[in-house]
């Protein structure tokens, strides 16, 4: 069995996006004739637990935890006791009303306290579940969520930016890059590997492997979970001219000196590309099936009459990567299930708008808040069976932006739970929301949850960048919608048709007919496979061009393309991994 080296700064039992990616390429790494060789910390600065996920790493891992020195005492000494520590979790604002003291009481150290994983771009969307579950435990250890951003900062908020951007570069896990390189080296020379893999944030992991690659010429590949300069929040950091110029110096030398480079989204893919003429391979993150309940395909009999469209009338979003019907249909005959078909794992009583992971203030989505208060006022029904559920660490600005419009009684706050309840939770949810941040860097950004609310099978709304990295994925799967932060009308529209597949799911499945089998025929037809195309409909269904959107009692979400999903699966991804590995050894 061939051997990879592995060298990343969160490892379980962290929990978080930041940890999934790795622990998953772990645990299917040695059916694809490889023994992955965990190098990480032994004191890591840990903003979440999780111990739920040391149950996936495999039997023929090797784990390698050395003491890293990191200059939070001091920092904390300057700003405080319970001062956040993680870049893009730094406090950027005062707390206010009931959510404010709950968080006040989380830092005190009541219990269930919310947290997040540090550099997981991607919660990885399952970032969620109560401590004391079969498979282990999960706890915060962090406080208050509240992004790097341009809002209102005290003088010691601005001054630990500009210490933490201009003093410790390219982070302040930099000082593990030299002991590391050293011991390392050692380490290789009895125990040799095949392939060294860094894995970042934080970046500081790419130096480690740099230092390696240049000492043993070992084939070397930078695996990078976010980008680097082009990260939404490194425009508030307060960098000098000088500290820009060394964060983009190093960044070109680990393009450069890396054998090869992965990214997580085709956008990023494409900016590295153009930085360098090392080859850049695009392996997305993902999600496990072996945390999902399968799901076949259900008779066109139970599809539903009249599939619809999402938001308007436009065309069903085309396949990104042109699968043809053939692909899309089933051998039996049989065709994709639309959301209303699929089974919810609670009672359908409730109608649940839920949101699993980090919510940040900066993708607080208020035009949806203001949907929802909208149809509660005007619909009992409604009113009395929506819960929001909110599966993870909150912002504070998001429950009072949803207490302001009357909402309250229909807030569910769960705070941060391990990641087998999150993935309850997600397939329990009538509709699962995807607010991203309002920062245009995140356009490029595919943010972990979107994999495991589409192995949910779930409807999603979207709301963020119509022609984003998000957007086209929701538009190739045909899993959900994108729209703006201000299309108000489209959300509207997007929350009352998940309400009417709500019903029909509560519903007896109408007979088949005819027409049935024509609609679903015609719903899983593809008309464009370019990128542009997928962009410009998910622009066109939410910003209402086209024919007027039809009655939301008559129209559902449309059937999901199950082959599209599963290219994201962990097994698929990490074979196609091991291809790389392969190709450099």
């Amino acid at each position: 069995m061939k051997r990879v080296l592995v060298i990343s700064y969160y490892w379980p039992p962290a929990g978080g996006s930041g940890v999934q990616r790795w622990v998953k390429f772990a645990k299917y790494l040695p059916t694809e004739g490889w023994q992955p060789v965990i190098y990480t910390p032994e004191n890591p600065e840990l903003s979440s637990v999780d111990e739920t996920l040391l149950a996936d790493i495999p039997a023929e891992a090797e784990i390698i935890r050395r003491p890293i020195f990191e200059p939070y005492g001091i920092y904390r000494r300057l700003m405080g006791s319970k001062a956040s520590t993680d870049m893009q979790t730094l406090i950027g604002g005062s707390r206010s009303g009931a959510a404010g003291r709950q968080g006040r009481a989380a830092e005190a150290g009541a219990a269930g306290a919310e947290a997040q994983a540090a550099g997981g771009g991607p919660a990885g969307g399952g970032e969620t579940a109560p401590g004391g579950t079969a498979r282990g435990t999960a706890r915060a250890t962090g406080g208050e969520v509240n992004p790097i951003s341009g809002g209102s900062k005290n003088w010691k908020q601005n001054l630990s930016l500009w210490i933490r951007g201009n003093l410790f570069i390219p982070d302040p896990r930099v000082w593990w890059v030299r002991p590391s390189v050293r011991f390392l080296k050692k380490y290789l020379r009895e125990h040799p590997v095949d392939v060294i893999v860094t894995t970042g944030p934080p970046q500081s992991m790419h130096l480690i492997g740099r230092g390696l690659h240049r000492a043993t010429g070992i084939p070397w590949v930078a695996d990078f979970r976010d980008p680097w300069t082009k990260m939404f929040y490194y425009k508030h950091l307060h960098l000098s001219k000088a500290s820009d110029r060394k964060q983009h110096r190093l960044e070109k030398a680990v393009l450069d000196d890396a054998t090869a480079v992965i990214s997580v989204t085709p956008l990023v893919q494409r900016d590295f590309q153009e930085m360098t003429r090392t080859s850049v391979v695009l392996i997305t993150n993902g999600f496990d099936e072996d945390d999902y309940p399968a799901i076949s395909a259900t008779p066109a009999g139970k599809v539903s009459q009249d599939l619809g469209k999402v938001c308007s009338d436009s065309p069903d979003p085309p396949h990104g990567n042109a699968l043809s019907d053939a692909q899309d249909a089933d051998p039996a005959g049989k065709v994709p299930p639309t959301f209303a078909d699929l089974p919810q794992d609670e009672a359908p009583a409730e109608f649940r708008v839920t949101h699993t992971g980090l919510f940040a203030e900066d993708g607080n989505p208020l035009a949806l808040w203001d949907a929802l208060a909208a149809k509660c006022a005007e619909d009992e029904a409604f009113r009395s069976a929506l819960r929001i559920r909110l599966v993870g660490k909150v912002d504070a600005a998001i429950v009072d932006a949803i207490e302001a419009r009357g909402l309250g009684p229909n807030l569910d706050n769960l705070g941060y739970r391990s990641h087998d309840v999150a993935v309850a939770e997600q397939r329990a949810a009538s509709l699962l929301i995807l607010p991203l941040r309002q920062e245009p860097e995140y356009r490029n950004v595919l943010p972990g949850k979107i994999f495991e609310y589409l192995a949910a099978r779930r409807p999603v709304l979207g709301i963020g960048q119509e022609d984003g990295a998000a957007a086209q994925v929701l538009a190739d799967t045909r899993t959900g919608v994108m729209c703006d932060w201000d299309q108000s009308a489209a959300i509207r529209s997007a929350v009352d048709r998940a309400w009417s597949a709500h019903l029909a799911a509560s519903s007896p499945a109408a007979p088949p007919t005819a027409a049935t089998a024509a609609s679903s025929s015609e719903t899983t037809s593809s008309a464009s496979s370019s990128a542009a195309s997928v962009n410009q409909t998910a622009t066109d269904s939410c910003s209402g061009s086209g024919s007027a959107p039809a009655s939301p009692a008559a129209t559902a979400f449309p059937a999901f393309n199950p082959t599209g999903i599963d290219r994201y699966t962990r097994r698929h991804l990490t074979h196609l991994l091991a291809t790389l590995l392969n190709q450099l050894t």
